[in-house]
């Protein structure tokens, strides 16, 4: 596989500087991130998050309770040019949370974009529940017998959770430990995530935001060469 071109480092490494800076602004100890190359994929993950011998992922960004250490964010991004050529579009990512006293996760939120049978955005709970596992062995899933083989779908592609959700997650829920003016940091990072999904939906579904445009008073005119084809993922992919 060819090397991504040095524009579209450029910008991982730009975008590993934010999720980098939004985890110190968040959680106390995080680490910086870093951008690796395999093929024409560029990988960003903390500083410390590593492989083990036997492909386990260890350390990440520790989640400490009254400043003891009790668990780990384990965060991983693989990024790759959107379908235009010219933005910096993520492939895929996983945010696990994992005890320091157990390898298996506490729960999972991963983004594939190239899923095709599984909801593209989704989370996995490894917990178990008698009734639940009694209903899967009774099903054509019967294979999914506990709770952490499920997909459940998170809203696809455009709407999916992303890395500040899963932080606000673990402070408001969790209880983990926070930095002073976290919420800030969130917030911040939401609204910008938000607006780049925003403009990806209009773009997929270019003449159903015109209208609404339209519809509130803006003057659009369609490309001279036609309107573009609707984008698929956007309407019909879990």
């Amino acid at each position: 596989m060819n090397e991504p071109e040095a524009w579209l480092e450029s910008e991982a490494r730009s975008f590993a500087d934010k999720v980098g800076g939004l985890l110190r602004r968040t959680l106390p100890q995080a680490p910086n991130m870093r951008v690796s190359v395999l093929g024409s994929k560029l990988w960003i993950r903390p500083d410390g998050q590593t492989l083990d011998e036997n492909g386990r992922e260890r350390g990440g960004v520790p989640l400490h309770v009254r400043g003891v250490p009790l668990a780990w964010l384990r965060v991983t991004y693989s990024c790759r040019p959107d379908s235009t050529g010219r933005y910096l579009a993520v492939d895929g990512s996983k945010f696990w949370i994992v005890s320091t006293k157990d390898r298996s996760p506490l729960i999972r939120f991963e983004y594939e974009y190239e899923a095709r049978t599984t909801p593209h955005s989704h989370i996995h709970v490894h917990a178990e529940r008698g009734t639940l596992s009694h209903l899967l062995t009774r099903t054509r899933r019967a294979k999914a017998h506990d709770m952490s083989a499920l997909h459940l779908p998170t809203g696809g592609s455009r709407f999916r959770p992303d890395l500040e959700d899963v932080i606000q997650f673990l402070i408001t829920e969790c209880g983990v430990d926070e930095v002073a003016g976290w919420k800030a940091a969130v917030d911040e990072r939401r609204a910008e995530f938000r607006v780049i999904q925003a403009r990806a939906v209009a773009r997929a579904m270019a003449r159903e935001t015109a209208e609404e445009l339209q519809a509130l008073g803006y003057t659009v005119h369609p490309p001279k060469d036609g309107e573009p084809e609707l984008g698929r993922k956007a309407r019909f992919a879990w």
